[in-house]
């Protein structure tokens, strides 16, 4: 029985020595958030996977810089800049998702007149982040003994 859990912790340990490295560089070019529209989603059937779905697909989104969406209400707002992307492109793009299932109405458009420098710093290139992890991580073995007790 030592011998057994023994190697389970050596297995352990090998697998939870890790080197992480995430480079968080973005390739794409500064954009800045001037227009933000609002949209009455139809489609969606479910809180989690729609809503994050949605939201991944439209990030993604070239001229897009953000995007919220309230599933109670069934809306959907969108900051992006309006030299790059329309709102009629949005409107499209998302028509288009997961074989026409969703579809957007435009309720509101309005113009951002002062820049929000939070939105701006997250699509900043100045700056280069790489972040190396070179630490010992232990597994979490408490689902293990939970059923031994």
């Amino acid at each position: 029985m030592k011998n057994i859990i023994l190697s389970i912790l050596v297995v352990f340990m090998f697998f939870g020595c890790s080197n992480n490295s995430i480079d968080l560089n973005n390739d794409n070019v500064e954009v800045f958030t001037n227009h933000q529209s609002e949209f009455l989603v139809k489609g969606m059937m479910c809180e989690r996977g729609c809503t994050s779905y949605l939201k991944n697909k439209i990030s993604e989104f070239t001229g897009v810089v953000n995007c919220n969406i309230d599933f109670s209400v069934s809306k959907l707002l969108v900051d992006y800049n309006n030299e790059i992307v329309s709102s009629d492109e949005i409107i499209a793009f998302v028509s288009d998702l997961n074989n026409g299932q969703y579809s957007l109405e435009l309720l509101s458009d309005k113009i951002i007149t002062s820049v929000n420098t939070e939105n701006n710093l997250s699509n900043s290139q100045e700056d280069e982040i790489s972040v190396v992890d070179f630490g010992f991580q232990l597994p979490n073995l408490t689902h293990l003994f939970t059923n031994w007790l």
